[in-house]
Formats: C-alpha cells, sequence, structure tokens
C-alpha cells in the first residue's frame, strides 16, 4: 500500500430536498488500500459512493481524484462543471458494482464483460472479447462465458458484473453492498474475488455489513452514522474495542 493519496473527500455534503444525507464528511483512500464503511442503513453510505463515481454531484465541499476536483474543470481561477465527455473520462477510472447487477440480460456473460471497452474505448470485438476471457478466468466463470445471465446464479452474475467493472482497468473499484442481495450460500464466491483483488494490490472502497470481511481484508474500517464518519480506524481492533458508543450499538446488532 502506497502513501500516496488516490481519493480524497474533504466536508463533502449531500442533500435530497430538505434531507441532509452527507454532513461534511472527510475521507481518504490510499493507492492500494482497502477502506471498508459499515454503519446502519439512511447512513449515507451508498450516496456517498455515488458520489465518488459522479453518479451524484456534492453540494458543497470537495471530492479530489489524484489531486484533482472531481465535478470541475480549472480555466484559471475559473471553475467549470464538467461536460459529459469530462464525466465519462472520469468514470473509466472508478469502477462500481452495485447491490443489483444491472447486467445485459440478452448478452452473454463475455459480452456483458466486453461492452464497456468496445463502445466506450473504440476496442475491436476480438480484443475486448480476450480481455473478457481473461477477466472471466479471473472470476472463476470461463467455462460461462457463452451463458446468459439468466442461467447464472446470483453470485455468479455479481462476480460477471465485476468482471465487466474490471474491464475498463480502473484506478480504484467501489463496492456498494455487492453481496447483500445474495443467497448466504452464494456470498463467499463473490467475497473471494474482492479478497483476490485486494491481494493484488487493487484500491477499494467497500460498503459492506460482512464485518467478517471487513477485519480480514480492510486496511481501514469506517463506521459511517447520520452522514458523517463517526469513527475510524484499524479494522480489528476497531471490531474488538470500539470507542464510539454508537459504533459499539452498531456492531452489537451485527456481529
Amino acid at each position: 500500500m502506497s502513501d500516496k493519496i488516490l481519493l480524497e473527500a474533504r466536508g463533502v455534503e449531500k442533500s435530497f430536498g430538505h434531507i441532509k444525507v452527507i454532513r461534511g464528511l472527510d475521507l481518504k483512500v490510499r493507492e492500494g488500500e482497502t477502506v471498508c464503511i459499515i454503519g446502519p442503513s439512511g447512513g449515507g453510505k451508498s450516496t456517498f459512493l455515488r458520489c465518488v463515481n459522479f453518479l451524484e454531484k456534492i453540494d458543497r465541499g470537495a471530492l479530489l481524484f489524484k489531486g484533482q476536483l472531481v465535478g470541475y474543470s480549472k480555466h484559471g481561477s475559473i471553475l467549470r462543471d464538467w461536460n459529459e465527455h469530462e464525466a465519462a473520462s472520469y468514470r473509466v477510472k472508478v469502477g462500481m458494482v452495485f447491490q443489483h447487477f444491472n447486467l445485459y440480460n440478452n448478452m452473454t456473460a463475455g459480452a456483458n464483460v466486453a461492452i464497456g471497452p468496445r463502445v466506450v474505448n473504440g476496442e475491436s470485438q476480438g480484443k475486448a472479447m480476450e480481455r473478457a476471457k481473461i477477466l472471466l478466468e479471473k472470476v472463476g466463470l470461463i467455462e460461462k462465458i457463452n451463458s446468459y445471465p439468466s442461467q447464472l446464479s446470483g453470485g455468479q452474475q455479481q462476480r460477471v458484473a465485476i468482471a465487466r467493472a474490471l474491464a475498463m482497468e480502473p484506478e480504484i473499484m467501489l463496492f456498494d453492498e455487492a453481496t447483500s442481495a445474495l443467497d448466504p450460500e452464494l456470498v463467499g464466491e463473490v467475497l473471494q474475488v474482492m479478497k483476490d483483488l485486494a491481494t493484488e494490490g487493487m484500491t477499494m472502497l467497500v460498503v459492506t455489513h460482512e464485518i467478517g470481511f471487513a477485519r480480514q481484508v480492510g486496511d481501514t474500517l469506517i463506521f459511517m452514522d447520520q452522514g458523517v464518519v463517526a469513527e475510524k480506524g484499524d479494522p480489528k481492533e476497531m471490531i474488538s474495542n470500539p470507542k464510539c458508543q454508537r459504533t459499539k450499538e452498531f456492531l452489537s446488532t451485527v456481529l
């Protein structure tokens, strides 16, 4: 893990109407670090990931990726909102895996993985499919390359979704409750892929209820509640001996 900061949030705020979901959030993610975020539903975790991926625009504060503002380009002393091309170019660097798989049901697993490089990067069908084969092998699904989503289990579909995100060669991977829609017996196969990515040095920001995964794989654990970072620290220490009363209460309900 590097000391270099890849992603930084400074006083980030986000509201939907009169409801303030994120209230001045500060966070740093280093290159090669796995940061796990836990906390109760409605605490702003998923919204924060969507802001990082620029699917939502923050109201106040700043998000910086490799030291550059997310959402704005600087022209002298003037900040200008990103256009669609600038936003799309940024999202290529930030892979995101959602709770629901969002695969194209009319495409095979291989075609689902290949579509991003083909459409966004203009790769040839042959080159994109070769990449898809490598990535499906990586997630243990090469034998399913010609299968459609309806022919795959939930765990297999989520692994295809991970391969699809990796196909764009992102610099950071965001996981938004990637296992919460799965049957319990399928959770392990997805977590194993995520563990392998962490071992390989992929920078990851993971919203999860899998406390065991956070303890074993995470470099940093964040407890997020009511739109702020209520506590952060070493996962093993924080899970064993949380300092914040709200963290204690939350962990007592999930452990």
